[in-house]
């Protein structure tokens, strides 16, 4: 799934509670022609790392990658295991809450079940990172 998104995102902006996750994760493509950063480049692991926390700047380099090239969804709890953080699902645990992170600082948005990661990411805002500290 693709959906075009415009318009560049603002500032960091608390959104909805955190959500549980299902079994089965389903990840899109979220286009957008302001990204210039890869996911798995040096910039968002210097950048992007103190914003969004380890556990969400590791999982956004998987999930931005399954963005880019979407295939079957993604078994949950392994993709918690693979990141080193617990297999829960539930809304408090660490891997629904990275994800909750990712949503936050507008790297990812919820499409009904469908989670549309930003397959690239811009340079990072002075406004945002002074809301993220």
């Amino acid at each position: 799934m693709t959906i075009e998104e415009p318009e560049r995102p603002g500032e960091v902006t608390p959104r909805n509670k955190t959500r549980a996750l299902p079994e089965h994760l389903e990840v899109g493509c979220w286009l957008s022609d302001d990204g210039v950063h890869d996911p798995m480049s040096e910039y968002v692991e210097l950048h992007w790392l103190p914003k969004l926390g380890p556990t969400a700047t590791f999982a956004y380099r998987r999930l931005g990658m399954w963005a880019q090239y979407p295939g079957p969804p993604i078994h949950t709890p392994t993709f918690g295991r693979q990141l080193g953080v617990s297999e829960s699902m539930s809304a408090h645990a660490p891997l629904p809450r990275a994800v909750h992170r990712l949503t936050m600082f507008h790297v990812a948005r919820w499409e009904g079940d469908v989670l549309l990661v930003r397959p690239k990411l811009w340079n990072c805002n002075p406004a945002a990172k002074r809301e993220a500290s």
